[in-house]
């Protein structure tokens, strides 16, 4: 099994990582204030082929233009991705958790997730990809308190280019009574193994681990 992630979260005590966290939701938190308008759908006319149809859209889109010419090419798109990530988060979806320890049968699927780990795990991404649009957008009565403050400094400073440490750790024996489905679910291992097996489909599977577990460093590999 294979775990990316950044060598800075690996170094931290539990104590730490639980802090790095809380200042991830209390920023999270606090900003969702303002995007939770912008994210939601509303029904729209559009021309197309010479018709008139409804779709979805989201007043979030009216901001693309500012994002990607004062920010950079794709922030609309980072960020356009990850409050649909938060959305499905507050809704309960079963994916959407996070602060849980994950694994892959892919070394190439953890070192995606290693190079993303920079802000500290996919919850610090959200977080900073909020917190860079709303420098942009400059929502009107921004004010976060001296708390909420902190937090989104220290996650833009844990997030600066050229402190990212990213890593894969190759774990053996973690036990398959201790793993999950990504979304918190049972694992249905006969199908699993199966594919595992066969020569025609490329096994790829992820799991939440369902124990605590304290990484080794001197295992880690870095990219």
């Amino acid at each position: 099994m294979y775990h990316g992630t950044d060598a800075r979260i690996v170094a931290m005590k539990k104590e730490e990582r639980l802090e790095h966290l809380n200042k991830c939701n209390l920023a999270i938190d606090y900003l969702w204030t303002f995007y939770e308008p912008l994210a939601k759908n509303e029904l729209v006319e559009k021309e197309y082929k010479g018709q008139i149809i409804i779709v979805h859209k989201q007043k979030i889109e009216e901001y693309k233009n500012l994002l990607n010419e004062k920010g950079y090419e794709n922030m609309y798109a980072n960020l356009y991705e990850k409050l649909n990530m938060l959305y499905c988060r507050n809704e309960g979806a079963g994916l959407y958790q996070y602060g849980y320890l994950y694994f892959s049968t892919s070394k190439q699927t953890a070192k995606n997730y290693a190079r993303r780990s920079y802000a500290g795990g996919e919850l610090g991404l959200i977080a900073y990809r909020m917190i860079e649009a709303a420098d942009i957008i400059q929502f009107e009565n921004y004010n976060p308190s001296k708390e909420v403050y902190k937090a989104i400094e220290d996650i833009m400073s844990f997030a600066q280019e050229g402190k990212e440490q990213p890593i894969v750790i190759t774990v053996n024996d973690v036990g398959i009574k201790n793993l999950l489905n990504e979304d918190g679910q049972e694992v249905k291992w006969d199908l699993v193994f199966d594919i595992l097996e066969s020569d025609f489909i490329e096994g790829n599977f992820n799991f939440r681990y369902n124990k605590e577990l304290e990484l080794d460093l001197s295992e880690a590999e870095y990219l």
